[in-house]
């Protein structure tokens, strides 16, 4: 179990652009302790798990991964691009997905590489 949360911490703040240190530094946290949790050697109490709540602005479901991970996609850039599309504004959104959406219709029939 602590090595999930622990490979759910870490693709969270990697998603974000986040280094350990970075986000050690808005926990409140000794680096070298995240890199523990992050690898399932420390269990993360109640109090780190808010911090890390707040400081990824996630919800307790998406930290600990009870999540639909099925509708995730698995490819890992695409995953993070999607999220930092997520934090934009709603005004900006709309335009990314205009631009999304129209290239799609272009390429409706174009076979998958």
């Amino acid at each position: 179990m602590e090595v999930a949360i622990g490979r759910r911490i870490r693709e969270l703040r990697l998603s974000r652009d986040m280094t350990q240190v970075e986000l050690a530094a808005k926990i409140g946290m000794n680096q070298s302790v995240l890199s523990q949790c992050e690898q399932g050697q420390v269990r993360v109490h109640g109090a780190l798990l808010l911090a890390l709540m707040k400081a990824l602005k996630v919800s307790a479901d998406e930290l600990l991964g009870a999540t639909d991970l099925e509708r995730r996609p698995s490819n890992g850039r695409l995953l993070r691009r999607l999220e930092r599309i997520e934090r934009l504004p709603r005004s900006k959104q709309r335009v990314v997905l205009e631009l999304v959406d129209a290239f799609l219709d272009k390429h409706r029939h174009t076979p998958r590489e």
